[in-house]
């Protein structure tokens, strides 16, 4: 199961979280995955072997099951397997396929440009800082450069243990962006896994960057911790 939810709404900021199971799965499978694979959870692989005929001969000539101990239920794609095999798979599982085309939603860049609202809808769940740099009007080539830029920032992570329904969220969510926002923080992740909430705040980006951003990290750590508890 899956569920998504908009958490926040403090200052006009969104964040759009997933949650249930298939997350779990997730955070799961990716940690067994070396760089260049793909690791499916249990109930994946499953559901991929449990295919009609035509697709089950590919899916058995994709599934690896290398792993052991704890880990041995996981499955991986085989490094042989052909591009065309797993999208045959992917059809299968996924039939309604204008979940995989953006552009038949209408959710194309050129569409959101076009579409001031649809924009500033967008924009709320674009971390501050990001929305900053595009609100200058910048060009892209100067984005790039901006994107390499080295700086030394605070950062704050936030673990809310094991929270995780869309109601503790709810209010969760909303107690992190008022700590974070009143020492002008950033906060630039929030994310449902197997360990619970999990919030990433940063201090230093600009144009809201101080010489006390370690005090004011600190500052709205401790107010998370007071707040939360």
């Amino acid at each position: 199961d899956l569920t998504t939810a908009h958490l926040g709404g403090v200052r006009g900021r969104w964040a759009f979280v997933l949650d249930g199971d298939v997350m779990r799965q997730v955070a799961r499978a990716e940690p067994a995955a070396a760089p260049g694979e793909v690791v499916m959870s249990p109930e994946a692989a499953a559901a991929l072997e449990a295919t009609d005929e035509r697709t089950r001969v590919a899916a058995d000539g994709l599934l690896e099951r290398p792993f052991s101990g704890d880990d041995a239920d996981l499955a991986r794609f085989g490094a042989g397997s052909e591009a065309p095999g797993l999208a045959a798979v992917a059809a299968e599982l996924l039939p309604d396929k204008t979940l995989l085309d953006a552009s038949a939603a209408g959710c194309t860049s050129e569409a959101v440009r076009r579409d001031a609202d649809r924009a500033t809808r967008l924009l709320a769940y674009v971390p501050a800082s990001v929305c900053r740099q595009l609100a200058a009007d910048r060009r892209e080539e100067a984005l790039d450069v901006a994107a390499a830029e080295l700086r030394c920032v605070s950062v704050v992570f936030v673990h809310a243990g094991d929270a995780g329904s869309a109601a503790a969220d709810s209010e969760l969510v909303p107690c992190l962006q008022r700590a974070i926002g009143a020492h002008e923080g950033d906060m630039n992740k929030v994310l449902v896994d197997d360990k619970g909430l999990l919030c990433l705040a940063v201090f230093g980006l600009p144009p809201l960057a101080h010489v006390d951003d370690a005090r004011r990290a600190t500052a709205a750590a401790r107010a998370c911790v007071r707040d939360l508890a």
